[in-house]
């Protein structure tokens, strides 16, 4: 069993330290109800005051202690408090504090430690163990079904014992039961990671332990040969499936700490399945880099379109005063008292002076086309420099769809896998225009007659900036990842 490193989580009740004035006033000072009690079961002053003692103790530790494991202070205050005279410090003898315990677990309503106890602290532990490894949480879930049953606490010692043996026992079936899934080939790869290279003095453990690199453009091609290589050994997934995700990381963890000597030596099938560990959290960390790097490039995608949108509508700003210009004076000529004839020849006059009526149209259709401020159709240009590494990143992440994106999930797979040499449309079948987000659509759809031929090159822009969008609305996951 490793070492309590989470002592300090403990949440095994003990007396404060130190034990200040203001803590035997709150915790160890009798109610009235309980005053009128004692006397009802002891009959000398000296005998309440050690029976009052254990009340106190159990409703703030849970447990009982023997008399010379009790800080004098508090016989002291409880004396006081009941206006004994004489030497409060004295020590009630421990048969009489043997007689006061059922008198105090009847008043408080709570079981002795015992076998229903016990069996319950087992299979309390004996649940969590599957799932944690760290002694204090199983302690701590033991305590707080005793608790929350009316159990009397027993000694932390019991408590180590306990969580002890289920942690052995869970832990030997769990590797078992993963090691059964693992074939002799794939051990045989398992071991060879234990292997020292020659000419780099280290074993494939070691690199497969050491963090890959920050994921940026600049490490893109570290994290892409990483994950090919981690793709390459035994795939943990299946022999790990029915082991929590919290014990596979503490296992990985563990291994971790460790060198392959060090790991060599432990038992087979815990050799293996901290191994397999391992391997899992290391497959999970790079696609959690690669994922991180998708979404952080698609970001800067769209915070290029949306400045270059913002750098049109200002260089556009004369362009726009001009049409609003030519509409007002348009409403001006309609509300006029001149006949039809003379309105249309005063409007066509207008439009002539304002560069024509067709190019009046065209600057609003380019207008339109940025209403609520869509900046999609600046993101191509915004999307080329950053198109090598988003394609790769989102052609490698292996991506699971939910209902509402398994039409993106279609476009993705026929547009950023492709091979060059590249046509300038691609034809997607069973994906209909209203897969299509809105503000997307007249670039995609630029071939109106068919709406299953897509434009290629918005297509790649489409699909992996609503991937981005996807994976952080939880509607795409990328199955493997760790978060």
């Amino acid at each position: 069993m490793p070492s309590d490193s989470g002592a300090a989580r403990l949440m095994y009740p003990e007396l404060p330290e130190p034990l200040t004035d203001a803590d035997l006033h709150r915790l160890f000072t009798p109610s009235y109800q309980e005053r009128k009690w004692a006397p009802t079961i002891a009959r000398t002053a000296a005998s309440q005051v050690a029976l009052l003692v254990q009340l106190k103790l159990l409703q703030t530790i849970g447990r009982f202690r023997r008399a010379e494991e009790i800080p004098t202070r508090i016989v002291e205050h409880i004396a006081r408090e009941l206006g004994v005279q004489g030497d409060a410090s004295a020590r009630a003898p421990d048969r009489t504090l043997y007689r006061h315990r059922p008198a105090v677990l009847a008043y408080m309503g709570i079981t002795s430690w015992g076998a229903p106890a016990r069996a319950l602290a087992e299979v309390t532990i004996l649940r969590v163990a599957r799932t944690r490894t760290d002694p204090a949480d199983l302690i701590n879930a033991a305590v707080d079904a005793l608790v929350r049953h009316r159990f009397e606490l027993p000694a932390l010692s019991s408590l180590r014992r306990l969580a002890g043996s289920a942690h052995s026992a869970v832990n030997a079936a769990q590797w078992s039961e993963v090691c059964e899934q693992v074939s002799d080939s794939k051990r045989s790869a398992l071991e060879a990671l234990f292997v020292v290279d020659e000419d780099t003095q280290e074993s494939p453990f070691a690199l497969i332990c050491r963090a890959p690199g920050r994921p940026s453009r600049k490490n893109l091609k570290a994290l892409m040969e990483r994950h090919h290589w981690l793709e390459q050994l035994p795939d943990p997934t299946a022999p790990l499936a029915s082991i929590a995700d919290s014990k596979v990381l503490q296992w990985a963890n563990e291994a971790r700490r460790l060198k392959a000597p060090e790991l060599r030596n432990y038992v087979a099938t815990r050799r293996y399945t901290l191994l397999l560990a391992v391997l899992r959290q290391a497959r999970g960390q790079v696609l959690d880099d690669l994922t991180q790097m998708l979404l952080r490039l698609a970001r800067r995608v769209e915070w290029k379109s949306e400045q270059t949108l913002s750098e049109w509508y200002v260089s556009k700003r004369g362009h726009t005063d001009s049409i609003i210009r030519t509409f007002h004076e348009s409403l001006l000529i309609q509300a006029g008292s001149d006949e039809p004839a003379q309105k249309i020849a005063r409007m066509d006059a207008l439009f002539a002076a304002h560069g024509g009526r067709e190019a009046l149209e065209k600057g609003c259709a380019e207008y339109l086309r940025h209403e609520k401020k869509n900046w999609r159709p600046f993101a191509h240009a915004a999307f080329l420099p950053f198109r090598a590494p988003l394609l790769q990143v989102a052609d490698v992440l292996p991506l699971q769809c939910t209902d509402n994106t398994s039409d993106l999930l279609r476009i993705l797979g026929a547009t950023v896998g492709e091979l060059p040499p590249y046509d300038d449309y691609v034809r997607i079948e069973n994906v209909g225009p209203q897969a299509v987000p809105r503000d997307w659509h007249s670039l995609v759809h630029d071939l109106p007659d068919d709406p299953q031929v897509f434009n290629r090159r918005q297509s790649e822009v489409l699909a992996v900036l609503e991937l981005a969008a996807a994976i952080k609305a939880g509607e795409m996951f990328v199955n493997g990842s760790l978060s």
